[in-house]
């Protein structure tokens, strides 16, 4: 009986701690935006920003493919929360929401500088924003 117990709190706490996950979507909260991560292969990855209390109302036109098992591991530190596959590792900085993109073998693939969400007022894409 022991050792269920033990084995079904380890279980919790680390799907507590989000260290690994497989095939999930992974919302991170910051002071600036709201960014959600999605892994579709090990080293595919969808980033989704949205203004603070926004949602997504529709599915993306860009985006088509299906998402894969793919095992993630999560860690964080003071100031950014690191989801990782196999291949990729995507940084998110918990103040200002920017997001960077490190490889097995290169450790800064991409690096977002500042950006800002101006939402359109008119036309079919009425209520969306554009991120700049």
């Amino acid at each position: 009986m022991r050792p269920l117990f033990l084995l079904k709190v380890f279980l919790l706490g680390m799907a507590m701690s989000g260290a690994v996950s497989v095939s999930a979507q992974v919302r991170i909260p910051t002071d600036a935006a709201d960014v959600s991560l999605m892994f579709y292969t090990p080293r595919t990855v969808r980033v989704t920003k949205l203004p603070k209390g926004k949602h997504l109302t529709r599915e993306s036109l860009v985006v088509n493919a299906e998402p894969q098992d793919v095992k993630t591991t999560r860690r964080e530190s003071g100031s950014e929360v690191c989801v990782s596959s196999d291949l990729l590792s995507v940084r998110v900085n918990k103040k200002t929401g920017r997001v960077s993109f490190e490889g097995k073998r290169v450790k800064n693939l991409l690096s977002e500088q500042s950006f800002s969400f101006e939402e359109r007022t008119a036309g079919p894409d009425r209520g969306a924003c554009r991120v700049s």
